[in-house]
């Protein structure tokens, strides 16, 4: 697990990007989760953390290099990208699953073999489709991150 420290009041966490255990507070900008990342145990040492976080605690501000913090905020996804993405995968699921309840009730419930033969066929067509969006999306999204 990711030891980080909080931007707002130095406390350590577990995460870099959860929210904060003392002061419930999550880094919700792009620069503040930059910030975070590079206040975090991929990018500095536990005694460089902990003296951070002494001086978070004291009131003083950290100095953070621009290129660093403007590299990190770049490679991060907005918040509205993520809910579009989340929301777009949600649609897709609970999409699936109707038309795949639909289809399960009809091959059940229907006794016409050529009712049951399209159903099917429809169902086995259109979960590839379905597959290929589904890790589309995922693709884009874990790329973001990996660049």
């Amino acid at each position: 697990m990711t030891k980080a420290v909080c931007i707002y009041c130095g406390e350590n966490k577990l995460g870099a990007l959860v929210p904060c255990v003392a002061c419930k507070t999550a880094p919700d900008t792009k620069i503040d989760r930059a910030k975070s990342i590079l206040l975090s145990d991929h990018c500095l040492s536990v005694s460089e953390l902990n003296f951070r976080a002494v001086r978070i605690r004291n009131g003083e501000s950290l100095e953070f290099e621009e290129e660093q913090v403007a590299a990190f905020a770049d490679a991060l996804m907005d918040q509205s990208s993520l809910h579009a993405a989340n929301r777009a995968i949600h649609f897709i699921a609970i999409g699936f699953a109707a038309w795949l309840f639909v289809a399960i009730v009809v091959l059940v419930y229907v006794d016409i073999d050529w009712v049951k033969g399209l159903t099917f066929g429809l169902l086995a067509v259109s979960i590839l489709p379905a597959i290929a969006l589904w890790m589309d999306i995922l693709g884009n999204f874990l790329r973001r991150f990996r660049s």
